[in-house]
């Protein structure tokens, strides 16, 4: 009898999906550890031509895990490979900056460009880091990722996600980052941005209350680019995709059916992209919608075709990415 019931509490534990071990309340259930069956590479497509190729991308693989149809065999990236597909900054220039100073400028996209773009923002900037160089080589922009992880695009002092108190690193980060602007005065700025976890400070105190958060984000992004708006040519936002409510590896790897991994975008994912939007309103900077990139009336596959579109529940793939860049340069208008 103990034996099997050493062999009960081991088959539970294995049998999840989410990142929670207790499930997302009101989203999918987690799927029973069933043999993998989607690890092998498929070559990639070429970008998109149009964004009514990618609507009708979002459209099939919704269709398709509505019907439970099978992962495929091979993906782009393959599944194995999901977890570490991003955006790397090429040979030359890193994909963020780490460290607590002693920054350097890096241009990317065409370093010798006449014309300048600054991409500001955490890891959800760098996820558009690919897409962003290509579109900026084509069209003659020198591009400045002043990217570093955890450090949102506001003017805004993060609380640690991985410590007790603020993110003093960030806050330094943050007035470098506003100088190399004013002394660069790009042509276009780029913005994107996650909502942090942990909240952000007031007064030397972390504030946790989701509306009082959520209001923080969207002053303090309208108020960085009404601070930096003298500099700078014009200014994009570009909001985030909903994040789903499951781990894509996990669930790749444990699943058969595309139903088991694909999930409603989450309810705070949702509200945080409003207060981005709400932000670009409120300073007149352009905003770029990718939702519809992603899902379709709230419903979000992990899978697409062959391509997998989310890296983790709530990061773009560089695969996906890189298959939006026409899409993505459509709105950003960089030939104009």
């Amino acid at each position: 009898m103990r034996v099997a019931a050493v062999l009960l509490v081991l088959a539970l534990l294995v049998s999840g999906c989410t990142d929670d071990p207790e499930g997302t309340p009101g989203g999918p259930q987690p799927p029973q550890a069933e043999e993998t069956w989607g690890e092998g590479a498929a070559d990639p497509p070429p970008p998109a031509v149009s964004e009514a190729e990618v609507l009708e991308r979002v459209r099939r693989g919704v269709e398709a895990a509505r019907a439970g149809e099978p992962i495929p065999a091979a993906t782009a990236p393959s599944v194995r490979d999901l977890k570490t597909d991003y955006s790397d900054g090429g040979p030359d220039c890193p994909a963020f900056y780490p460290g607590k100073g002693g920054w350097e400028l890096c241009a990317r996209g065409d370093a010798a460009g006449e014309r300048t773009m600054v991409v500001i923002g955490d890891s959800h900037a760098r996820q558009w880091g690919s897409p962003l160089d290509a579109l900026a080589a084509r069209e003659g922009y020198a591009a400045y990722h002043l990217v570093r992880l955890g450090c949102p695009a506001a003017d805004l002092t993060p609380w640690l996600n991985k410590g007790d108190g603020p993110n003093l690193h960030c806050e330094q980060f943050h007035a470098w980052t506003q100088e190399q602007v004013r002394a660069l005065r790009p042509d276009v700025v780029v913005l994107a941005t996650s909502f942090n976890p942990n909240g952000y400070v007031v007064d030397g105190v972390q504030v946790l209350d989701e509306t009082e958060r959520l209001r923080l984000l969207r002053e303090g992004m309208a108020r960085l680019v009404d601070e930096l708006d003298p500099s700078v040519g014009r200014f994009v936002v570009v909001g985030d995709p909903p994040a789903v409510q499951l781990s894509p590896v996990k669930c790749l790897l444990r699943a058969r059916t595309l139903d088991r991994c694909a999930a409603p975008g989450s309810d705070l994912s949702l509200r945080a992209t409003e207060a981005v939007r709400g932000a670009a309103a409120d300073s007149g900077a352009a905003y770029v919608s990718t939702a519809e990139w992603f899902c379709l009336d709230g419903y979000c596959p992990t899978v697409l075709g062959e391509l997998l579109s989310y890296r983790d529940q709530n990061h773009v793939s560089d695969t996906y990415a890189r298959y939006l860049t026409e899409v993505l340069g459509a709105e950003l208008a960089l030939g104009s």
